[in-house]
């Protein structure tokens, strides 16, 4: 019997071992800025489906460790976290965005369930006051066409639209990256990065200006953390605005 009983102990001690080593991988692999953001966020949601695992997110925002890039995600994740101690304390912790109503956002799981009215939703997208989707985004031809066009947007879950609502940084479309251009005169140029030839460069601005720039006057060009889709849209909707803005998008799909 004793040496059962030390034998659990022993696969207990291995298992809490392992454990500890995953999370510290994937801690690792979440302040590494090197890495793709892709691989980044993943590494934030590995973590945030554990207790021991959210805590370890919730210490890092404690300590003012967690990358903000990475900030509204890990709010996020630990908003689903199976462990009911872990939601309340990132309620305080490491709170999620608040909409325009100052409400805390629920979870991307019980944000994906609620049905919003998809015209409502359009008025929201075409709001210039508001979120201004319009301004970088087009539909049916409308809108300017800074980011990815979204007439087929709705092929994707709503979950996947919420993330790239909420936390635009942590989900960039692949060829969308922001870069920011050094330039040897002085001063910085910002964008999407739309031309990379030997001689020279274009960039795309948030309000959709071309910018040539000849390599030769190039001191530095560098991929930003950040996503030229600003962090905070959340705060310019109330709730239900997002929901409904969510039901318009997953509307949009390819014509049959």
């Amino acid at each position: 019997m004793k040496q059962t009983f030390c034998l659990l102990v022993l696969v207990f001690a291995c298992a809490s071992l392992k454990a500890g080593d995953a999370i510290a991988d994937a801690v690792k692999t979440l302040l590494d800025d090197t890495l793709d953001m892709i691989e980044r966020d993943t590494a934030v949601k590995t973590l945030a489906q554990t207790k021991d695992g959210a805590l370890a997110l919730i210490k890092l925002a404690e300590k003012q460790e967690l990358p903000d890039e990475l900030r509204s995600s890990a709010a996020m994740a630990c908003a689903g976290c199976p462990d009911e101690s872990v939601r309340t304390l990132a309620a305080t912790k490491l709170p999620t965005p608040k909409s325009k109503d100052g409400k805390p956002l629920p979870s991307i799981q019980k944000l994906a369930e609620m049905t919003g009215d998809a015209a409502a939703g359009k008025a929201v997208f075409f709001n210039a006051q508001g979120a201004n989707c319009q301004s970088c985004h087009q539909i049916g031809g409308q809108g300017n066409q800074v980011g990815p066009p979204l007439d087929a947007i709705g092929e994707k879950g709503k979950d996947i639209l919420l993330e790239s609502i909420i936390m635009p940084s942590a989900a960039v479309q692949h060829g969308f990256e922001n870069y920011l251009v050094k330039l040897k005169a002085g001063g910085v140029k910002t964008g999407l990065l739309v031309d990379d030839g030997e001689e020279k460069i274009g960039l795309k601005d948030a309000q959709g200006e071309y910018i040539e720039i000849e390599t030769k006057d190039i001191a530095k060009k560098v991929k930003q953390k950040m996503s030229l889709m600003p962090e905070g849209l959340v705060n310019t909707m109330t709730l239900q605005d997002l929901v409904n803005l969510v039901e318009y998008l997953s509307k949009q799909k390819v014509q049959q």
